[in-house]
């Protein structure tokens, strides 16, 4: 009797969950072993009593009848209890295997587990059974707590936020979408790249590795080494600075030139062009330039072998063939003498006679032209005197003229007629030159005009110089029993280098 009230309850309470039964019938059983029927207020108990067995009806006075009515005892009248029989509506008992009516199902057993709970009632997720076919029945239709409206346990990934557990569910495996596998809002840092949004996420906080912490993917030039990758990264792509444009530290060879470090970087190790070391080749680095430089001694001194314009200086001077000048007196007098000085020598003089004021012997004196190291620079010097053959008849007074030291004879003047009847030598120094460039020169310094020599009979003849910055090296005379007429042989002065 007891299971069956048990029984009953349950089937109530499923019933009123279900909504099947009337939440205003109410069954309840009169401890004098009379029933009654509430219903609301209206409710009203009828007691019935045949022969001596007293039994109980209830019959309600409003409202649909009752599903199931509590077991009701029938008691002999001499006071002992007959036995107990159930009865789910008219005649009928939850459990019997008879379905009665008001029953939605009668398997015969008591069974909760099953299609047919002991209420019999049909099973439904939310009945508060666990039937074989749930994972779970809580009895509620709340769908966010730990057991679904499905009867599933909660779970990742099935659509459904439960609260305090997951800050999201979108129903599916995607891991890269809004909504992790692991039901928490994609974020920067999650390990997963999530479409659209990020480039990379390695899941961690290291700055300096294959992802940044804002999930964008490292490059040259966003100011953030990326070690192993980058020697450096300053935020821009400027060459010019200690950090390259390809993220290289700069380096004197890596052919960019970083200003303010280097004046040039031809990213070659060839010492003989423009840039050496990462400087401007220069000289006197002691390199030479190819193209650029003759010579480099890596030296103050200017009048060595190497200039300090890296330019090989000369060791010598030299006089090559030159032109004559023209001859004045009688041209057509006398017999024509040539003597030339000896090789590497010029006019420095000459020496004579006069007669009757006018030139009757005449004869050249020669110096040798050489270079040499004066105070770091270059001087021509004359070493010597040497005379020519003395032409002419003679004369009573003899007479020299000598040019100045270290000075050549470069023209002359004078007056003439039938023969040569006065002479003005002109005399000058050879002087090295060195050009911007570097480039060594000879030519004449100032001229220095020497005494007259004879009278002044005659027509008076310019002052004739030998062409071209040329020296005097050979006399050209017309002779006879004196000096018919008198021109100089030229040379081109010159340098050597070895």
């Amino acid at each position: 009797m007891i299971g069956r009230a048990r029984g009953v309850r349950r089937l109530a309470g499923a019933l009123l969950m279900a909504g099947c039964l009337s939440e205003d019938a109410v069954v309840t059983t009169d401890p004098g072993g009379s029933s009654s029927t509430s219903t609301g207020e209206d409710a009203t108990t009828t007691p019935t009593t045949t022969g001596e067995d007293a039994t109980t009806e209830v019959s309600p006075t409003t409202g649909p009848p009752p599903l199931m009515t509590t077991d009701v005892a029938t008691t002999s009248t001499t006071g002992d209890t007959d036995v107990t029989s159930g009865s789910t509506g008219p005649g009928g008992v939850c459990g019997d295997g008879v379905l009665d009516p008001g029953e939605g199902c009668d398997d015969g057993d008591q069974d909760d587990d099953d299609a047919c709970p002991g209420s019999c009632a049909p099973a439904f997720c939310g009945d508060g059974y666990l039937h074989a076919d749930e994972a779970c029945d809580d009895g509620n239709k709340a769908n966010d707590d730990e057991c679904t409206n499905a009867c599933t346990v909660a779970a990742c990934g099935d659509g459904v936020i439960h609260a305090d557990v997951e800050a999201c569910d979108d129903g599916n495996s995607k891991a890269d979408d809004w909504c992790t596998n692991a039901c928490e809002p994609a974020s920067c840092g999650d390990g997963v790249v999530h479409a659209g949004h990020e480039a990379c996420d390695d899941g961690n906080d290291v700055e300096g590795d294959d992802c940044h912490n804002d999930c964008t993917t490292p490059y040259c030039g966003d100011g953030e080494v990326i070690e192993g990758v980058e020697q450096c990264d300053d935020g821009d792509l400027d060459d010019g600075d200690e950090c390259t444009s390809m993220c290289t530290a700069a380096i004197c060879g890596d052919g960019v030139v970083h200003e303010g470090v280097e004046a040039c970087d031809d990213a070659n190790d060839d010492s003989s062009d423009g840039c050496l070391d990462c400087a401007l080749a220069s000289c006197g680095d002691g390199v030479v330039q190819v193209g650029v430089e003759q010579c480099d001694d890596m030296n103050a001194v200017n009048a060595d072998a190497c200039s300090n314009k890296c330019v090989i200086t000369p060791t010598d001077v030299t006089l090559g063939a030159g032109e004559v000048t023209p001859q004045f007196g009688g041209l057509m007098a006398g017999a024509l003498f040539e003597d030339p000085c000896p090789v590497g020598q010029a006019l420095t003089g000459f020496t004579g006679e006069l007669a009757n004021l006018s030139h009757g012997k005449l004869g050249g004196r020669c110096s040798a032209v050489k270079l040499k190291v004066v105070g770091d620079a270059f001087t021509v010097v004359t070493n010597g005197k040497n005379p020519l053959p003395v032409r002419g008849g003679g004369g009573q007074n003899n007479w020299t003229r000598d040019c100045l030291a270290d000075q050549v004879v470069v023209g002359f003047s004078g007056r003439a007629g039938a023969g040569v009847d006065q002479l003005t030598f002109t005399c000058a120094p050879l002087v090295v030159s060195e050009a911007m460039d570097g480039a060594f020169s000879v030519g004449l310094g100032a001229v220095n005009m020497l005494m007259p020599i004879g009278g002044n009979n005659g027509m008076v003849f310019p002052q004739t110089d030998c062409p071209m910055g040329q020296v005097g090296k050979t006399q050209r005379i017309r002779a006879s029993t004196g000096i018919d007429a008198f021109g100089l042989g030229c040379a081109a002065p010159g340098l050597t280098f070895d």
